[in-house]
């Protein structure tokens, strides 16, 4: 393959090429539009990098880049003769017959690139076929994530400027400030959580961790409900652990305030028909994707999350919130001997997703026993980072932790904590720690504000 590669010439079109520059030389508006669009390395030639960079360089140094201030430039830098001297970057104008074109050239430039690094990259894949020693799920998932990355138009980044950086900076607060709302990532539909954590950020790993029968997982799929089904944005679930029919019976009784343990044994009053049915309706048209696969490694959790982000953003309705439910039953990459070390391959895996599609994923975990022999001491059962199950990675690669924690399951006797749950936020990375209070409609398996709990549908 590489020898048959090796005959054609890469991808390019020199003449689109002139065009940009031309275009971006001539009309302010036009090299707003291709700096925008385009960076140094979607041109062919060198010249033309080196002439674009220049104008990239005046434009950041508020200096008009016009054929006179870039020649300028090229000379001090000593690259004037490099590029073809002055006579270049006049006949770059002369050439073009209109600058109103600028965004088809651009588009020509910006798709000659990305053809070459799909050469690039296939070269990468077919070398470590031939040469690695990784496994082939591993090395598929590399090359997954390899062309992910190019069809989100977003390589690795490398190496970037302090300038850069602080433009990066600006242009986020410019942001926040327009949508001018203390929720700046996705909601909850808890409002103290949200209060804290303004939402769940983009790129964060959150692990929502508790012990068994706290209700993890039920606190995970009221936020599922809330996001896809109040505000329309798409959620992938993946459930480990319960199935179709468990999933399904809980989303039904939760959004229609019915008593689960009424429907499982089959007693269902004539007269929640109705609304039964019109919340199925509405769970139905909601942007809720499910995956049950049995047993799946991370690998494969990975590659069916880029799958759905792929075909989301194709269709207009970018992926908003992943959960994986629950971490302890993942597995790893093969060949790890040490459980430990596979939950923190799964850790960092987890938190590599989550950056690489700029999404929040929720994972997850078991708390150790220590919560439980604490409550059951007569102690608080508070739990804590350190009861994290199996590997301090998860409280290391974590951007948000929490534990939802029932006093109630220690002292059932006790009328004071029934239905009172609380949520401690143990470590959020960029903002405060805290104690939520919480209500646990046990009979809907659903969490709720305690002041100005939501009607029912």
């Amino acid at each position: 393959m590489p020898d048959v590669m090796e005959k054609f010439a890469p991808p390019q079109n020199r003449e689109a090429e002139i065009a940009v520059l031309g275009s971006m030389l001539a009309e302010k508006e036009s090299m707003l539009k291709a700096l925008d669009v385009l960076r140094e390395d979607d041109f062919y030639d060198p010249a033309h990098r080196e002439i674009f960079s220049t104008i990239q360089k005046l434009h950041d140094g508020n200096v008009t880049p016009d054929v006179i201030t870039v020649g300028e430039a090229l000379q001090r830098a000593g690259r004037l003769e490099a590029v073809g001297g002055q006579a270049v970057l006049f006949q770059l104008t002369n050439l073009v017959p209109s600058a109103l074109h600028i965004d088809h050239y651009s588009s020509i430039v910006h798709e000659k690139a990305v053809l070459r690094r799909m050469i690039v990259e296939a070269r990468a894949v077919l070398d470590e076929c031939h040469t690695s020693p990784e496994e082939a799920p591993a090395l598929l998932d590399k090359a997954q994530q390899r062309f992910f990355a190019l069809a989100q138009d977003k390589g690795s980044k490398g190496m970037m400027g302090s300038a850069e950086l602080m433009q990066t900076a600006i242009s986020a607060l410019e942001k926040l400030a327009e949508n001018n709302k203390f929720i700046t990532g996705v909601p909850t539909g808890f409002k103290e959580l949200d209060k804290l954590t303004s939402g769940l950020q983009p790129a964060n790993m959150i692990i929502i961790a508790g012990r068994p029968s706290m209700g993890k997982t039920a606190i995970c799929l009221n936020m599922a409900e809330h996001v896809a089904i109040k505000e329309k944005l798409p959620v992938v679930f993946f459930s480990l652990e319960m199935s179709e029919q468990e999933v399904g019976l809980r989303l039904l009784c939760s959004q229609a305030r019915v008593n689960l343990r009424n429907v499982r044994e089959g007693f269902l009053a004539r007269k929640s028909w109705p609304t039964i049915t019109n919340v199925a309706s509405n769970i139905a048209q909601a942007p809720l994707y499910f995956d049950f696969s049995t047993s799946p490694s991370i690998l494969e959790i990975r590659a069916s999350t880029r799958r759905w982000a792929h075909e989301l953003r194709q269709k207009g309705t970018p992926l908003a919130l992943v959960i994986i439910d629950y971490l302890q039953l993942l597995k790893g990459p093969p060949g790890i001997e040490s459980r430990q070390q596979e939950i923190a391959e799964i850790s960092r895996s987890v938190k590599s997703m989550a950056r690489e599609l700029h999404l929040p994923v929720i994972a997850l975990s078991q708390l150790n026993r220590r919560p439980e022999d604490r409550g059951r001491a007569g102690e608080a059962g508070r739990p804590q980072l350190s009861d994290l199950r199996e590997s301090g990675s998860l409280e290391q690669d974590a951007d948000v932790v929490a534990a939802i924690f029932r006093e109630e399951v220690y002292k059932r006797d006790d009328p004071e904590l029934k239905g009172k749950a609380k949520l401690f936020v143990l470590k959020q990375r960029n903002g405060p720690i805290g104690d939520i209070d919480l209500n646990f409609l046990s009979e809907f398996t659903k969490f709720a504000d305690p002041a100005g709990e939501e009607e029912p549908f």
